[in-house]
């Protein structure tokens, strides 16, 4: 059993340090909702007197530090006070005094491509999804895509109690690699909770590694009772990577949308597609990573919201200014949707790619 003082050094623990430690996009003294109660294209989370909330009314979710780790990685009040608490030193993440540079900040620019061996060796360990996973069968990627793109089943633990099933991947990466590397790899913070592992490539090494949250832990709108599907899990400490590149053909036209799923909808139906990540946050990095394919001509594919076609407009304006082929007319969820052979009536019901799950 936890103590009273344990507890308060956990909960004193700076929150917006700890949030970025998790991997939570904070810009001052806000953040996207990490709830997938619902969609956050602006921020809506705050961060108050050392405390959370969201500030949506279909939302509300709010706590302190310890209810913010047990959220964000789906652990147990005493999982996350440990998670806080370093073991061998009793302080938070070896925290010493509010004027000790954070950890989460000084490893928030950490490369995956220094992990790129535990990261390989990890996704080895684990076995292609069925047709009964949640990929699969709610999000509608087909098999074929998720082998083309190694994209991986993280199988539930059936005893959580057990050490030995719990720390299987762990201990198995723990034969192979020293400790403090695979701890700075940020792999075990938060996707061991996922349902699947979606690797990122570049130059033929495994660079960085997206976790999708499982479909149980799915929380219905308290006002329409629509279940949102669930959503990504990122690397802790590691830098976000800014392009998702599917496995693509050697020609033809490449569309450019937002998020990984999006990215393989588009590739099922043979369209070779690359997400732009993290809200088009470092477009001049996308553009070098766009480099190898300039010879081919893009298509811009924007989610039908103010947030979503100013990404992509900012893209556009940085495809002209260094030279890329581009197609004028954006491809939109409709014009998929027509694609996909939708009449009028379903048509007036897509707002952005993901509504198209239902049809394809």
């Amino acid at each position: 059993m936890i103590d009273e003082l344990t507890k308060q050094r956990a909960k004193d623990y700076p929150i917006i340090d700890l949030a970025i430690y998790l991997g939570l996009d904070v810009k001052g003294n806000v953040c996207r909702c990490f709830n997938p109660n619902h969609e956050d294209k602006n921020p809506s989370l705050g961060f108050k007197n050392n405390k959370f909330q969201c500030f949506k009314p279909t939302c509300g979710i709010h706590g302190d530090t310890i209810e913010l780790v047990m959220q964000i990685n789906n652990i147990t009040f005493t999982e996350a006070v440990e998670y806080i608490l370093s073991e061998k030193t009793g302080q938070p993440f070896s925290y010493t005094s509010s004027k000790a540079s954070s950890p989460s900040k000084s490893s928030s620019s950490e490369s995956g491509a220094k992990y790129s061996d535990i990261y390989e060796q990890f996704i080895s360990l684990l076995s292609f999804p069925n047709s009964e996973h949640h990929l699969f069968a709610d999000r509608k990627i087909s098999l074929e895509v998720l082998k083309k793109n190694n994209i991986k089943n993280i199988p539930k633990l059936i005893n959580p109690d057990d050490p030995q099933e719990k720390y299987y991947y762990c201990n198995k990466l723990r034969e192979l690699f020293p400790e403090d590397r695979i701890k700075k790899s940020g792999l075990f913070r938060t996707i061991l909770s996922c349902c699947a592992v979606i690797p990122f490539y570049h130059n033929g090494r495994i660079v960085y590694l997206q976790g999708i949250t499982r479909p149980e832990l799915l929380i219905k709108d308290n006002l329409s009772e629509k279940k949102t599907p669930p959503k990504v899990c990122n690397l802790t400490g590691i830098s976000k990577a800014d392009l998702y590149i599917p496995k693509l053909s050697e020609e033809g036209s490449i569309h450019l949308c937002e998020g990984v799923i999006t990215a393989l909808y588009f590739n099922r139906h043979g369209l070779d597609s690359i997400a732009l990540l993290s809200g088009g946050s470092n477009l001049k990095e996308a553009i070098e990573l766009l480099k190898p394919y300039k010879d081919r001509e893009f298509i811009l594919c924007p989610d039908e919201d103010s947030s979503g076609i100013a990404v992509i407009k900012s893209l556009k304006l940085e495809l002209f200014k260094h030279g890329f082929k581009y197609n004028t007319k954006y491809f939109s969820s409709t014009d998929y949707g027509r694609k996909l052979g939708l009449n009028e009536e379903e048509l007036s019901e897509i707002k952005d790619f993901n509504d198209l799950k239902h049809y394809l």
